[in-house]
């Protein structure tokens, strides 16, 4: 009878291990937002950069490129959607999110709604195919920084600035004073360089010859059909036109899952 009472015990608790544990899997769709999704979704909207923006909306491209990551290791996504409406950012996050994305093993696709320009751009370019509608701003191919010369204004207000360094270049981003043409050379030369590093991405990623690249690369951004035709984005559409081509792709009906959410 004790034996009897044993055997029955632990049918009983093995009988709930397994309840247990279907009613976990069960619920995994709770713990896991791509449960039952084929496709990713990444979304990139307002300023890109290493760091959240406390008064203006942005993208931080760490949390991207681990959303991308993440997408990577999930066997059930098949696929990758980086929806993109940025005018740019951070050269260094920008790329960073495109190096990410081009290692991407999966298909890939950025669709660009209103604008993406400049390092959002540059970011597309590491997807398999670009889309963007007619009237999308595309491209702004080029790097730019900023100096306030504030040394007018201070002597107005009978403010004296000194700038102590170790070196004449250390300090060159500070917040008054003015610069001298050496300085402005250098700060030059940084740009210049930075910027022939976005057309050298440009024309290995999207096959554009080089030269072509640097003619297109002034900084001014195209509309949707304009780009289109100089090789910057692959079709006219959005997310209906990405879709059918991921469908087409991956053998099965699109369900996207929004990462990060």
């Amino acid at each position: 009878m004790e034996k009897l009472f044993t055997k029955l015990t632990l049918t009983a608790f093995i009988l709930g291990l397994a309840v247990m544990f279907g009613s976990i899997r069960g619920l995994s769709w709770i713990q896991d937002p791509c449960w039952g999704k084929n496709v990713g979704i990444i979304t990139i909207l307002g300023s890109i950069d290493s760091v959240e923006d406390a008064e203006y909306y942005s993208t931080v491209a760490p949390s991207i490129v681990l959303q991308i990551e993440e997408l990577e290791a999930n066997p059930d996504i098949k696929g990758l959607v980086l929806d993109i409406d940025s005018g740019g950012g951070a050269m260094e996050s920008s790329e960073s999110i495109m190096l990410t994305l081009k290692g991407f093993s999966k298909p890939s696709v950025a669709v660009i709604r209103n604008m993406g320009a400049s390092g959002a751009y540059l970011a597309a370019t590491g997807a398999d195919r670009i889309y963007a509608s007619r009237v999308s701003d595309v491209g702004s191919i080029g790097v730019t920084n900023e100096f306030l010369d504030t040394s007018e204004q201070d002597k107005q207000n009978g403010i004296t600035f000194y700038n102590f360094a170790s070196g004449v270049h250390k300090g060159l981003f500070k917040e008054h004073g003015t610069l001298t043409q050496e300085q402005i050379d250098v700060i030059m030369e940084d740009i210049m360089k930075s910027a022939d590093v976005f057309i050298e991405y440009v024309s290995l990623n999207r096959g554009i010859p080089l030269d072509k690249v640097k003619e297109i690369a002034t900084g001014r951004s195209y509309l949707g059909e304009d780009a289109l035709k100089l090789g910057l984005i692959d079709q006219i559409g959005g997310l209906p036109e990405a879709g059918a081509w991921l469908e087409e792709q991956i053998g099965e009906k699109v369900a996207l899952c929004y990462a990060g959410v």
